[in-house]
């Protein structure tokens, strides 16, 4: 399957797999560092974009203190 896939707290292992397959992405997108995977029963929305069912694209929409911050990352092999 390719294409974009929203996740939530059911499907949240697409979220763990992007971590696991992101590469030298996740130096500079640091988020998961510091957090768990079910914190996106807080996001505003999350999704992935799935490349022959493996998670290529992450983004999130996360609201703090009433300020609505993104988050976005490509997995490492999936640059260029």
């Amino acid at each position: 399957m390719n294409g974009f896939v929203k996740a939530d707290i059911q499907n949240k292992h697409l979220v763990t797999k992007f971590i696991a397959v992101a590469g030298n992405t996740l130096t500079s997108f640091r988020y998961y560092n510091t957090r768990a995977v079910d914190i996106i029963k807080q996001h505003v929305v999350t999704y992935l974009y799935l490349q022959n069912n493996v998670p290529a694209a992450y983004g999130h929409l996360d609201e703090e203190d009433n300020v609505i911050w993104l988050g976005i990352a490509v997995a490492e092999n999936h640059h260029g």
